[in-house]
């Protein structure tokens, strides 16, 4: 699955698990999907899903992932070293 992300809307800084609803047409019914989002904050990620499937509704956050910035090694070691 494609992870959505918008930095226009909103830096990727977590992974946010979204359900949404897309509108059907009188051919097609209505459908319920789950996508991947990179964004900050819950409501960016569901601005970014906006913004790529104009017609949904129904956003429910699913889940949550950590932080993809990369914080503190449980060691103490910097991880970026200055050359000498």
């Amino acid at each position: 699955m494609r992870t959505l992300c918008n930095p226009a809307i909103e830096p990727g800084t977590a992974l946010f698990e979204i359900a949404l609803v897309l509108f059907g047409t009188t051919t097609r019914p209505a459908t319920r999907r789950q996508v991947t989002v990179q964004a900050a904050t819950a409501n960016g990620a569901k601005r970014i899903v906006r913004a790529f499937y104009p017609r949904s509704a129904s956003y429910e956050i699913l889940a949550k992932t950590a932080s993809l910035l990369p914080g503190p090694r449980a060691d103490g070691a910097a991880l970026c070293q200055s050359a000498r």
